[in-house]
């Protein structure tokens, strides 16, 4: 049912029905259960995004970082640098993913029926976490071809915050979308 009903034999049978309060088969409740699958696509599109920065962190520590030897025991700055850029950017990826994950959703109240359509609007809302999902892909994507060798050239860094910069406009958008009045 999408709004109230107050005969009590309806309601009695809206609660059978629907588990009390909630039901399964209502198009809104489909959209809200959508609207959650999506968000854990995108959010996992970025912690394995997180996992390969991990790898390659691991790898490029590796061959770039040599062990200290008494003629050399410190590696140079510029590597280490490089080292902690990815260690940042695997945050990067995590931080993204439980923000997209931990986005809001419209309540469900008596009172939401009367100025919104919430079917609606959770379907608009659909629509963002799709572009989400593009943009994680996407992020994803980049970060696997990722090498240590092509991070040591330096460069790919950069290209990846361009897509960062989208993916957090695309984030801000979803919620300001929630924000505005009905």
């Amino acid at each position: 049912m999408s709004k109230p009903n107050n005969n009590p034999f309806v309601q009695q049978l809206d609660l059978l029905m629907s588990g009390y309060g909630y039901n399964f088969y209502d198009h809104k409740n489909q959209a809200r259960a959508d609207d959650l699958l999506v968000r854990q696509r995108a959010t996992k599109s970025l912690n394995e995004g997180a996992e390969i920065i991990a790898r390659l962190e691991g790898e490029y520590q590796r061959r770039y970082i040599p062990p200290s030897t008494r003629e050399n025991p410190y590696p140079s700055s510029e590597t280490l640098n490089r080292l902690r850029d990815l260690a940042t950017l695997r945050e990067r990826f995590r931080e993204l993913g439980a923000k997209i994950l931990g986005m809001a959703v419209p309540t469900q109240d008596k009172v939401w029926w009367r100025f919104q359509d919430e079917a609606a609007l959770l379907n608009q809302l659909i629509q963002f976490d799709y572009q989400l999902v593009q943009q994680t892909e996407q992020l994803y994507q980049q970060a696997s071809t990722l090498t240590p060798d092509l991070w040591q050239q330096g460069g790919e860094g950069v290209n990846l915050g361009g897509a960062f910069q989208h993916l957090e406009m695309l984030i801000r958008d979803r919620q300001n979308f929630l924000q505005r009045p009905g």
